[in-house]
Protein backbone atom coordinates (compact mmCIF):
# COMPACT_ATOMS: atom_id res chain seq x y z
CA UNK A 1 0.00 0.00 0.00
CA UNK A 2 1.37 3.67 -0.95
CA UNK A 3 2.28 5.97 2.15
CA UNK A 4 0.05 8.68 2.67
CA UNK A 5 1.57 12.00 4.69
CA UNK A 6 -0.75 13.35 6.66
CA UNK A 7 1.57 15.82 9.46
CA UNK A 8 -0.31 16.11 12.64
CA UNK A 9 0.43 19.92 12.23
CA UNK A 10 -1.55 20.09 8.80
CA UNK A 11 -3.13 23.43 8.38
CA UNK A 12 -6.76 23.55 6.91
CA UNK A 13 -6.87 25.16 3.44
CA UNK A 14 -10.26 27.02 3.50
CA UNK A 15 -9.85 27.94 7.70
CA UNK A 16 -6.16 28.35 8.12
CA UNK A 17 -6.26 26.26 11.38
CA UNK A 18 -4.78 23.01 12.79
CA UNK A 19 -7.13 20.01 11.89
CA UNK A 20 -5.38 18.12 14.97
CA UNK A 21 -7.97 18.56 17.45
CA UNK A 22 -11.21 19.34 15.88
CA UNK A 23 -12.98 16.20 14.22
CA UNK A 24 -14.46 18.13 10.98
CA UNK A 25 -11.27 19.17 10.12
CA UNK A 26 -9.62 16.10 10.49
CA UNK A 27 -11.59 14.25 8.43
CA UNK A 28 -11.89 16.84 5.70
CA UNK A 29 -7.99 16.75 5.56
CA UNK A 30 -8.00 12.98 5.95
CA UNK A 31 -10.49 11.65 3.50
CA UNK A 32 -8.71 14.72 1.20
CA UNK A 33 -4.77 12.93 1.47
CA UNK A 34 -6.20 9.77 1.26
CA UNK A 35 -8.53 9.97 -2.01
CA UNK A 36 -5.99 12.12 -4.05
CA UNK A 37 -3.35 9.46 -3.10
CA UNK A 38 -5.10 6.83 -3.84
CA UNK A 39 -8.41 7.82 -6.53
CA UNK A 40 -7.71 11.12 -8.14
CA UNK A 41 -4.56 13.01 -8.17
CA UNK A 42 -6.19 15.87 -9.45
CA UNK A 43 -8.47 16.31 -6.42
CA UNK A 44 -8.94 19.90 -5.30
CA UNK A 45 -10.57 21.76 -2.34
CA UNK A 46 -13.92 23.86 -3.01
CA UNK A 47 -13.40 27.00 -2.77
CA UNK A 48 -14.61 29.33 0.38
CA UNK A 49 -17.68 30.45 -1.59
CA UNK A 50 -18.37 26.78 -3.00
CA UNK A 51 -17.97 25.35 0.41
CA UNK A 52 -20.16 28.12 2.41
CA UNK A 53 -23.14 28.44 -0.72
CA UNK A 54 -22.93 24.97 -2.10
CA UNK A 55 -22.02 22.93 0.46
CA UNK A 56 -19.25 20.78 -0.34
CA UNK A 57 -15.64 20.29 0.57
CA UNK A 58 -13.92 18.56 -2.59
CA UNK A 59 -14.04 18.13 -6.06
CA UNK A 60 -12.88 15.19 -7.79
CA UNK A 61 -12.19 15.38 -11.78
CA UNK A 62 -13.48 11.94 -12.01
CA UNK A 63 -17.43 12.39 -13.35
CA UNK A 64 -18.93 9.20 -11.17
CA UNK A 65 -17.48 11.13 -7.60
CA UNK A 66 -17.88 14.81 -8.73
CA UNK A 67 -18.57 17.57 -5.15
CA UNK A 68 -18.22 15.99 -2.09
CA UNK A 69 -19.31 17.16 1.54
CA UNK A 70 -17.12 15.09 4.16
CA UNK A 71 -18.65 14.49 7.80
CA UNK A 72 -16.45 13.54 10.75
CA UNK A 73 -17.04 10.08 12.20
CA UNK A 74 -18.74 11.70 15.72
CA UNK A 75 -21.19 9.51 17.14
CA UNK A 76 -21.40 6.81 14.07
CA UNK A 77 -19.72 4.26 15.46
CA UNK A 78 -19.91 5.15 19.20
CA UNK A 79 -23.46 5.20 19.65
CA UNK A 80 -24.55 4.37 16.28
CA UNK A 81 -26.18 7.61 15.02
CA UNK A 82 -25.08 10.38 12.56
CA UNK A 83 -26.25 14.45 12.35
CA UNK A 84 -28.16 15.54 9.12
CA UNK A 85 -28.41 19.37 8.63
CA UNK A 86 -31.53 21.07 7.20
CA UNK A 87 -30.49 24.42 7.95
CA UNK A 88 -27.67 25.97 8.96
CA UNK A 89 -26.71 28.14 12.27
CA UNK A 90 -27.58 31.09 9.78
CA UNK A 91 -30.94 30.21 8.80
CA UNK A 92 -29.46 29.13 5.67
CA UNK A 93 -30.58 25.47 3.83
CA UNK A 94 -28.09 22.85 5.44
CA UNK A 95 -26.11 20.54 3.46
CA UNK A 96 -28.89 18.47 2.91
CA UNK A 97 -29.83 20.53 0.26
CA UNK A 98 -26.48 21.53 -1.27
CA UNK A 99 -25.11 20.45 -4.43
CA UNK A 100 -22.09 18.17 -3.73
CA UNK A 101 -22.97 14.83 -5.22
CA UNK A 102 -21.89 12.85 -2.31
CA UNK A 103 -21.86 13.09 1.44
CA UNK A 104 -18.83 11.14 2.55
CA UNK A 105 -18.94 9.69 6.09
CA UNK A 106 -15.82 8.79 7.83
CA UNK A 107 -16.72 5.37 9.78
CA UNK A 108 -13.04 4.93 10.89
CA UNK A 109 -12.07 2.01 8.51
CA UNK A 110 -13.40 3.09 5.31
CA UNK A 111 -15.39 6.27 4.27
CA UNK A 112 -18.60 6.02 2.76
CA UNK A 113 -20.10 7.66 -0.46
CA UNK A 114 -23.42 8.35 0.48
CA UNK A 115 -26.02 10.41 -2.43
CA UNK A 116 -27.08 13.09 -1.05
CA UNK A 117 -30.31 13.03 -2.92
CA UNK A 118 -30.68 9.63 -1.46
CA UNK A 119 -29.85 10.33 2.09
CA UNK A 120 -32.32 13.39 1.92
CA UNK A 121 -35.14 11.22 1.06
CA UNK A 122 -34.26 8.86 3.67
CA UNK A 123 -33.81 11.67 6.40
CA UNK A 124 -37.41 12.85 5.09
CA UNK A 125 -38.89 9.50 5.49
CA UNK A 126 -37.45 8.88 9.10
CA UNK A 127 -38.59 12.39 10.55
CA UNK A 128 -41.74 12.91 8.60
CA UNK A 129 -44.22 14.54 11.14
CA UNK A 130 -41.49 16.12 13.24
CA UNK A 131 -39.00 18.06 11.30
CA UNK A 132 -40.04 21.37 9.49
CA UNK A 133 -38.18 23.89 7.61
CA UNK A 134 -38.88 26.76 5.70
CA UNK A 135 -42.68 28.19 6.11
CA UNK A 136 -43.74 25.01 8.49
CA UNK A 137 -40.39 25.71 10.55
CA UNK A 138 -42.80 27.41 13.33
CA UNK A 139 -44.09 23.75 14.37
CA UNK A 140 -40.77 22.23 15.10
CA UNK A 141 -40.93 21.46 18.70
CA UNK A 142 -37.11 21.68 19.35
CA UNK A 143 -35.26 18.79 21.72
CA UNK A 144 -32.40 18.53 23.70
CA UNK A 145 -29.13 17.12 21.72
CA UNK A 146 -29.47 14.02 24.27
CA UNK A 147 -32.98 13.24 22.32
CA UNK A 148 -32.28 14.78 18.83
CA UNK A 149 -33.19 11.15 17.34
CA UNK A 150 -35.23 11.82 14.47
CA UNK A 151 -36.70 15.00 15.77
CA UNK A 152 -35.38 18.42 15.64
CA UNK A 153 -32.58 20.53 17.72
CA UNK A 154 -31.91 23.34 17.78
CA UNK A 155 -28.25 24.99 19.33
CA UNK A 156 -28.74 27.79 21.83
CA UNK A 157 -28.87 31.52 19.61
CA UNK A 158 -28.58 29.82 16.45
CA UNK A 159 -30.91 28.92 13.79
CA UNK A 160 -29.78 25.86 12.76
CA UNK A 161 -32.32 22.28 12.22
CA UNK A 162 -30.20 19.32 12.93
CA UNK A 163 -31.49 15.75 13.88
CA UNK A 164 -29.86 12.36 14.29
CA UNK A 165 -31.07 9.62 12.48
CA UNK A 166 -29.10 5.99 13.01
CA UNK A 167 -25.74 4.89 11.31
CA UNK A 168 -27.61 1.96 9.77
CA UNK A 169 -30.13 4.12 8.11
CA UNK A 170 -27.14 5.08 5.93
CA UNK A 171 -25.42 2.07 5.50
CA UNK A 172 -27.80 0.31 2.63
CA UNK A 173 -27.65 3.78 0.66
CA UNK A 174 -23.60 4.27 -0.04
CA UNK A 175 -22.60 4.09 -3.86
CA UNK A 176 -18.71 3.54 -3.10
CA UNK A 177 -16.53 2.86 -0.19
CA UNK A 178 -12.86 3.79 0.26
CA UNK A 179 -10.84 1.95 2.83
CA UNK A 180 -8.50 4.09 5.18
CA UNK A 181 -5.58 2.43 5.29
CA UNK A 182 -4.31 1.30 8.73
CA UNK A 183 -1.66 4.08 9.58
CA UNK A 184 -4.84 6.34 9.99
CA UNK A 185 -6.22 3.50 12.38
CA UNK A 186 -5.10 5.78 15.44
CA UNK A 187 -6.57 7.92 18.11
CA UNK A 188 -4.70 10.81 16.42
CA UNK A 189 -7.05 10.35 13.81
CA UNK A 190 -10.10 9.78 15.07
CA UNK A 191 -12.55 12.17 14.04
CA UNK A 192 -15.22 11.33 16.94
CA UNK A 193 -14.69 14.11 18.99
Amino acid sequence: MTYIPLPDSFIHPRSNQPAKGHSGRMAEIKFYHIFKYTVDEKLRWATKQENIYKKYDVVSSLEKFGNMDIKAEKDALDHGTVWVEYQNGDGHPGWLYGEAKFIVFDLYSKFIFVDREFLLQRANNLTKGSVYIGNQEPLNKYVYKSQALYKPYRRDGRFDILTKIKTEDIIDLYSHELPIPEQFHSDLYRTNK
